[in-house]
């Protein structure tokens, strides 16, 4: 960084990146109403009103009778002075006398187990379904010992596959937590079996080869398991594993241990009821029969694994309004829910713990979403492993596409702010990331602040550099990656070419000329014109120039420079220039041996 780049610079951007204009207070329905009327008065100021909240006040004019003349004059009293917009949605803050329907409802849920505990019959896949493995985060954790430690895992890190489906919408997972390590946990791709994995018998191939299609792809086949057997099914598969001699040592151990993830998904509305402890255990009990699960594994002593589920509570106006959460009350929210101190939800919801985020509606600071991952000592008195809050339209919008959740559009089409993105593996509940860093927005909007036309601090080799989380989000992979696409350096890393496919015979390399050095004659005399010198390039004059050893640009006059396109015009006429179709077929453009 240079030395003109000292504090008072910093501090002097600081105050023009933020407006020093009079703030002036708008509601939600001000601000669109003022916005309306910029549209059909000044387009201009209409533009710089949405995007940046600021805007001109008109001046303020007053009549002034004058004796010698009848007619009134305009004396303007006061000139033109700006704006700042602030959004303050505390005036549209829903009155306690307010009428709300308040409903609950069973939308999922998951249970851990040893054994299978479906009544009905089920569904089974003769060939493990790659296609349905857990891939994404459940909100909970798997404790698992790796070298006498105990590591608590996100479900998607254990490698897993689909192992039947129940009901109308639930599926059966097998997990196997012994394939896990620290080191297959940092990989993409940590639920995936890989082939060499398990010893599959004869069975399984020709499974394969029958389900094999001609033109590529499979048609799985399955097979029902009647429910008198499924008690017996997870020892069943046990005995299998032990028995058979051709499964090497390594496999008969991680085979050997697995736990079982039922999943009843696809129910949401199906199970409204009212906010009481009856309607609470009658739609339970129907929600338990619906998804062919018997009651007991609702009780604590029986010895049926973990269950989670999904308890949801909407809220709906009774006169139609609006209603989004409060940012201001999100602790108050998370403390009605989970039962703990309001002190304890004040910390967990400061913005900047990892398990903690916010989802702004519609870029008002004001009013968020949010979700939450308590910690240990934070779930409360029903445990709760996730908790939350957001708007009926997240249905409206949900489109899981390219790593967003909702319709998503570039730039170029709408703008788009996103308030925290999840980086990695979650802190311990109460951990702050280190050098927190949390987005100023002071005006209750995201507005879009001004172009600072000044000299700024370049990137440079040995200085800052994105981490690589960042990198990955940004350009979807690797610094290596990133290397080997936009640096040629000749020298290619075999591992990283091996996963891309890379086309080498249909891509042409440009020519250039090789000047030497010794001085070409001017094939062009354009007269007075031709013997004056270009005007000199662009030179990089930001803060850092001080550091580069560049040497000015040699002059070249025009006679010289024009000489030098011509002949490299010629060059590259005949590389793009392309070939008729057939070997036989002589090229459009031949050149002889001296013109060669």
């Amino acid at each position: 960084m240079s030395p003109n780049w000292d504090a008072l610079h910093i501090s002097s951007m600081v105050n023009t990146l933020f407006s020093n204009n009079p703030l002036v207070s708008h509601t939600l329905r001000e601000f669109v109403n003022c916005t309306n009327e910029l549209s059909l008065i000044d387009s201009e100021q209409f533009i710089n009103f949405t995007l940046t909240g600021k805007y001109t006040k008109p001046a303020n004019p007053i009549l002034d009778s004058d004796d010698d003349d009848d007619d009134d004059k305009i004396h303007v009293a006061s000139a033109p002075s700006g704006r700042q917009a602030f959004m303050d949605l505390v005036q549209d803050v829903v009155h306690d006398d307010e009428p709300l329907n308040i409903c609950r409802d069973y939308d999922s849920l998951l249970g851990v187990t040893k054994d299978f505990m479906m009544t009905f019959p089920i569904s089974i896949y003769l060939v493990p379904h790659l296609s349905f493995v857990v891939k994404k985060s459940l909100h909970i954790k798997y404790t698992i010992v790796h070298d006498t430690i105990e590591v608590d895992v996100e479900f998607h890190k254990i490698p897993n596959f689909e192992f039947s489906t129940f009901g109308l919408r639930s599926q059966i997972n097998i997990f196997f937590p012994k394939l896990w390590s620290p080191e297959r946990a940092k990989s993409r791709q940590a639920y995936w079996l890989t082939d060499n994995e398990p010893e599959w018998p004869a069975m399984l191939e020709a499974e394969m080869f029958r389900a094999r299609r001609s033109r590529g792809g499979f048609l799985w086949g399955t097979k029902m398991l009647p429910a008198d057997r499924l008690p017996y099914l997870a020892q069943a598969i046990h005995n299998a594993v032990r028995a058979d001699g051709d499964l090497s040592r390594d496999n008969h151990h991680w085979l050997q241990y697995f736990f079982i993830l039922h999943t009843v998904h696809g129910v949401k509305q199906t199970t409204y009821h009212n906010v009481s402890e009856p309607s609470a255990k009658y739609y339970l009990k129907d929600f338990l029969e619906k998804s062919d699960l018997p009651l007991d594994i609702l009780r604590p002593e029986g010895g049926f694994g973990h269950w989670y589920i999904n308890v949801a509570i909407e809220i709906m106006s009774a006169v139609g309004s609006c209603l989004q959460w409060r940012t201001a009350n999100h602790h108050e929210v998370v403390r009605q829910a989970l039962d703990v101190s309001a002190h304890r939800t004040a910390i967990m919801t400061l913005l900047g713990l990892l398990q903690y985020s916010r989802d702004y509606a519609s870029h008002l600071t004001a009013l968020s979403g949010f979700c939450i991952k308590p910690g240990i000592t934070s779930q409360g008195t029903f445990e709760a492993a996730y908790i939350q809050a957001y708007t009926t339209d997240k249905s409206i919008l949900y489109n899981n596409d390219l790593g967003h959740h909702a319709k998503f559009l570039e730039g170029s089409v709408a703008g788009e702010d996103k308030d925290k993105e999840d980086q990695g593996e979650e802190e311990e509940e109460g951990e702050e990331e280190e050098g927190r860093v949390v987005a100023h927005n002071p005006y209750g909007y995201i507005f879009f602040g001004r172009l600072m036309l000044v000299n700024v601090p370049h990137f440079c080799f040995g200085g800052p550099i994105l981490p690589p989380s960042a990198i990955n989000f940004w350009f979807s992979m690797n610094i290596e990656e990133l290397v080997l696409k936009y640096v040629s350096t000749g020298m290619i890393d075999h591992t990283l070419l091996s996963k891309r496919r890379m086309t080498t015979n249909k891509v042409r390399i440009p020519l250039y000329v090789a000047w030497g050095d010794s001085s070409q004659p001017a094939l062009f005399d354009l007269g007075p014109i031709g013997a004056t010198p270009l005007p000199p390039s662009p030179i990089n004059d930001g803060s850092d120039i001080e550091d580069m050893a560049e040497s000015p640009p040699l002059e070249l006059l025009v006679n010289k420079f024009v000489s030098e396109l011509w002949q490299q015009f010629i060059v590259d006429i005949v590389s793009k220039s392309p070939n008729p179709k057939g070997i036989q077929n002589t090229s459009y453009v031949r050149l002889n041996a001296e013109e060669r």
